[in-house]
Order: structure tokens, then sequence, then C-alpha cells
């Protein structure tokens, strides 16, 4: 996500492309399943509802570079660090860490 230099080779811009589209499969079953366990509920939580937005946006940043090899540039890279954002919550979450 920060890791994009001038002149980067093509195997790293491969390897970075590749973890994009693993943790983006990820985060995607992950919704899924708590689409499934939750139903309608899923989309009460502001947390769900702000998960699935980053999954969305991976998609259709994913769906533009593949299909119209069109490369969102650094508007890709400002919604790939809202998933940081998510850390935030596992921190809200833990009780030991307050």
């Amino acid at each position: 996500m920060s890791l994009v230099w001038y002149g980067m080779d093509e195997n790293t811009i491969q390897f970075f492309e590749g973890t994009n589209y693993a943790f983006t499969a990820i985060y995607t079953a992950e919704a899924f399943i708590k689409i499934v366990a939750t139903g309608r509920d899923y989309f009460k939580d502001s947390w769900c509802v702000f998960d699935f937005i980053i999954v969305i946006t991976a998609w259709l940043g994913i769906f533009f570079v593949q299909v119209f090899d069109f490369d969102l540039g650094p508007i890709s890279t400002i919604f790939r660090a809202f998933r940081v954002a998510r850390i935030l919550k596992l921190i809200k979450s833990a009780k030991n860490l307050h």
C-alpha cells in the first residue's frame, strides 16, 4: 500500500497486486460469512457497513484495472488505506488494550 516507488521491478509489482487480491478475497469472504450469519442485521452495525464499503471499492478498483486497463492511481491507494482503519475496530473491541 505504501511501498510504491519509481522504477519498481515487475516481480515486486506483481507481488503487491497478488497481495491486494488475496486480502480482497479474504475480506470478501469475511463479509459474505457475516451477511449469511446475521442477515439484515449486518447492515445495522456501522463497522460492518464500513467493511462492506471497503470490499466494494476494492472490487471496483480491481474491475477497472482488469476490464478497462484503467488504474485509479492515488485514489485506489486512499481506499486501500482505509483498510488500516480496521485496526481501530480491533483495538476498540479488545478491552485489554484500553
